[in-house]
């Protein structure tokens, strides 16, 4: 066919800050060379990598392109659909992350500690993001258990102000176990609907078994990916583990825990003395939960993580 004969494609523009928001392309995404031709830089469905789009921005390319006739199809159902599914799980992410940190806020956290977690807590965000299996597990326990998410996420949130008293400085390290607290009940996904809500203390022996079980069932789905560090997987293996070996599944004590597993766990108590004031209407504040926790539980936690609490209360991490 000749070039008169082929139908004339047209192209509009999209700003590289528009395309940094989507999780996948919905369609055909182009660079324009300085010879005038257009390649293919994203193709539909395919994964947006964010240090690909750094390295364009590195040199200085701020403009992408997309055909007319598949931007076309962003007013049909469809197309809708396509942009729906490309950013709805960073937007769920994203807005629940503010309610996270405004919660944080309100319970006496530092502005630096809170900007801390808050920055470590964008970093996880896009490393679930970017990793379309990691994104895909996390979307699916998102539909399985809607209300978990907001949990996980203060979980994270609170491991990493709990990490601020600790010695460990490796931003690895603090990521790992954002990473962690927000996957560590991921397992969720194995368990029968009916027990996915369920209260623990009213399980019949066999139903408790089986909900105990959601630990090992969310590290050996972790361990299928590559995107996931192993201390992660263990996180979610340990972060019932208590160490006076009263935990769960395995009974572990103290040493045959995780270390970081040791900090998530104490997250999530936390977590869950919050949640249960919110609940019924009481004031509170990390301070207080911590206080709490140190004065009634301090038997069921690792001696340096109980010390480094104690760090906490005295740093200038907490208002007072």
């Amino acid at each position: 066919m000749s070039s008169e004969g082929r139908p004339r494609i047209t192209v509009k523009s999209l700003s590289l800050e528009q395309v940094k928001t989507w999780v996948t392309s919905p369609y055909n995404l182009y660079m324009k060379l300085q010879d005038g031709r257009f390649v293919t830089v994203f193709r539909i469905g395919s994964p947006i990598d964010q240090e690909r789009l750094a390295k364009y921005a590195a040199k200085g390319v701020t403009t992408f392109y997309a055909s007319e006739q598949d931007l076309d199809q962003l007013g049909t159902e469809e197309g809708a659909a396509a942009v729906a599914s490309s950013n709805s799980k960073l937007d769920a992410l994203e807005k629940i992350s503010q309610t996270v940190f405004d919660d944080l806020l309100a319970l006496g956290v530092s502005e630096a500690t809170y900007n801390n977690a808050k920055a470590v807590s964008k970093i996880v965000r896009g490393m679930v993001e970017k990793d379309p299996k990691l994104s895909d597990a996390f979307s699916k326990f998102q539909e399985v258990a809607a209300g978990d998410v907001r949990h996980a996420m203060t979980v994270s949130a609170m491991s990493t102000v709990l990490c601020s008293s600790m010695d460990w400085v490796k931003p690895s390290t603090y990521e790992n176990l954002a990473l962690g607290g927000l996957l560590h009940d991921i397992g969720m996904l194995s368990l029968p609907k009916d027990l996915q809500d369920g209260d623990l203390t009213k399980m019949s022996p066999n139903d408790r078994k089986i909900f105990e079980g959601h630990a090992e069932s969310g590290r050996a789905l972790l361990i299928q990916l590559k995107a996931v560090p192993d201390d992660v997987a263990m996180i979610v293996a340990h972060h019932h583990e208590r160490s006076d070996g009263s935990g769960y599944p395995l009974g572990l004590k103290d040493i045959y825990i995780h270390p970081l597993a040791r900090i998530v766990g104490l997250a999530n108590e936390l977590v869950e003395s919050f949640e249960a004031d919110r609940e019924a209407g009481r004031a509170t504040s990390v301070r207080l939960l911590v206080e709490g926790l140190i004065n009634s539980q301090a038997s069921r936690f690792n001696r340096d993580v109980i010390k480094s609490l104690k760090a906490l209360l005295a740093s200038d991490a907490l208002k007072r």
